[in-house]
């Protein structure tokens, strides 16, 4: 079943798309799109050719590179309202051109009647395999509306990372004082097209506002000869706006994002291991510490999210990480199982993380140590949808996978849309539910192959007005038990299991746990 919420329907074009486009000749009847999903209000949407479900799309993610029948095609981006309820935010019917490279983007709020949510179509040449040698061809779709506003016009610059080392360290106070490869100016909506000589090992992509202040530089890029397709888009660090370059890969329809290489990196952790009490991260063998010397990630209680840590662009790198806690030891001479657990870790600029600590597979003593895990943090505004990311720290359940089941009121858990099957210890995964009520279900399957369960919560009101379960959420799978020594229990009795939810953006909030 579906329903239509449409409101303008013309489709917006690339600016510079409609006079450069190319022509339609060639022998190919084939044509190629990509959707990639920026609409914050959408954590999932449904890509429709022809009446026919081609790709569901995360936020902040892309479809793989679908070949569709060149022409005239119908296409649509809707939303899943139940399991059984679609509603269509966007239809139109698009001349895909003839072996062409089209990008089909949305931003802002998808399905909201203002010109300004209106997806945009972007289209390409396809030159594959036809890139003159020593050269590469660049291509940016600009993608970014608040970067827009925030910064007008924005100068694209290529360097050479060896010129560009020369210059800010030859002593000059002039840091600008660099050779520019290539250079061109990109506006909201606009793409641009551009053919360069391959003069330089590896290259810095350069972003400067209107009044010509740097806003980003990318870490190195090796180019080779290639068409290569990046997006400026609006992104967020630790809930402040930072403008983010994402390369497209038509062969796998991932994307690689590319964040100026002097911003802070911002972390915080959750412990699993509930035994340990309350624990302290020190890197370095030092505390971390603010500006004014209050130490932070320290006595961080179980199952709770810390507040988060900060590093600065000047001491982000890899540093030995030690958890720290009351019945383990940091002298070096200390037997290596009274020792803390320490393993290095490496914090980039523009990361925003969660390190899980929990403990491992067991041992054939039923032994355990400390592991870790990270995930990216996202930040979201609260609508209508809710990404949930599931993270498994169960490691009592011998051989076993675990199923991960939302139930809708009314509906089955043997045909439920949202759930995950055979998740593994140590497995994080992601998927979106749309507001509702739900029974959550937590399974394994015994020798019968009969699901029994290991917890549950019932009657959860997901959605968006007061007294919901607001916002996108994370929820950690853990043994019910956590002995002092980390020993396992696998036995049949030893499986119990519970979940924790907590806010993905609220550390604040009280999180919900469940048996």
């Amino acid at each position: 079943m579906s329903i239509k919420k449409i409101g303008l329907s013309a489709l917006v074009m690339g600016s510079t798309l409609i006079a450069g486009c190319g022509s339609d000749s060639g022998d190919s009847s084939n044509t190629y799109l990509t959707y990639y999903n920026l609409s914050p209000n959408k954590a999932s949407v449904l890509l429709y050719d022809d009446d026919t479900l081609i790709s569901v799309v995360g936020y902040e993610s892309t479809s793989s590179l679908k070949t569709l029948e060149s022409g005239t095609n119908k296409i649509e981006l809707k939303v899943e309202v139940s399991e059984d309820l679609n509603e269509t935010l966007y239809e139109e019917d698009i001349n895909l051109g003839k072996d062409k490279f089209n990008y089909l983007i949305s931003f802002n709020d998808l399905g909201e009647d203002s010109a300004d949510n209106l997806p945009v179509l972007f289209r390409f040449d396809n030159k594959s395999g036809d890139i003159d040698e020593e050269t590469f061809e660049f291509n940016l779709m600009h993608l970014a509306p608040e970067i827009s506003s925030l910064h007008g016009e924005i100068t694209v610059e290529f360097v050479s990372t060896e010129d560009y080392a020369a210059a800010v360290n030859d002593g000059n106070d002039d840091d600008n004082d660099y050779t520019v490869l290539e250079s061109f100016n990109v506006n909201f909506k606009e793409s641009k097209t551009l053919t360069i000589d391959d003069d330089a090992e590896k290259y810095y992509v350069i972003l400067k506002d209107s009044e010509g202040t740097q806003i980003l530089r990318s870490a190195s890029i090796a180019f080779g000869e290639s068409q290569y397709f990046f997006a400026l888009k609006d992104s967020k660090l630790n809930d402040t706006l930072i403008p983010s370059l994402a390369r497209i890969y038509n062969s796998t329809g991932a994307t690689l994002e590319f964040r100026d290489t002097s911003l802070e990196s911002y972390f915080r952790i959750y412990n699993s291991a509930d035994a340990l009490g309350e624990v302290s991260l020190k890197l370095n063998g030092e505390a971390l510490t603010d500006d004014e010397g209050n130490e932070y990630v320290q006595n961080v209680a179980p199952d709770t999210l810390s507040l988060f840590g900060t590093l600065e662009p000047e001491n982000v790198g890899t540093y030995n990480v030690t958890l720290q806690h009351d019945d383990c030891s940091e002298a070096e001479d200390a037997p290596l199982a009274d020792k803390c657990s320490s393993s290095p870790y490496s914090f980039r600029n523009g990361e925003d993380k969660t390190i899980v600590y929990y403990r491992g597979e067991p041992n054939d003593d039923r032994q355990t140590e400390l592991e870790n895990i990270a995930f990216s943090n996202t930040n979201r505004a609260i609508t209508d949808n809710h990404q949930v990311t599931f993270v498994n720290l169960l490691n009592n359940q011998g051989d076993d996978a675990v199923d991960f089941y939302f139930v809708k009121k009314g509906e089955f858990i043997d045909n439920s849309a949202y759930s995950l099957i055979q998740r593994e210890l140590g497995d994080i995964n992601r998927f979106v539910i749309p507001s509702g009520t739900y029974d959550i279900y937590l399974t394994y399957d015994n020798e019968n192959d009969v699901p029994v369960t290991l917890a549950s919560e019932f009657n959860v009101e997901f959605g968006s007005d007061e007294g919901d379960q607001l916002g996108d959420w994370i929820i950690f799978a853990e043994p019910a038990n956590d002995q002092a020594d980390g020993s396992v229990d696998v036995s049949v009795s030893g499986r119990d299991a519970v979940l924790n939810r907590v806010p993905m953006n609220d550390t604040a909030a009280e999180a919900s746990k469940s048996e």
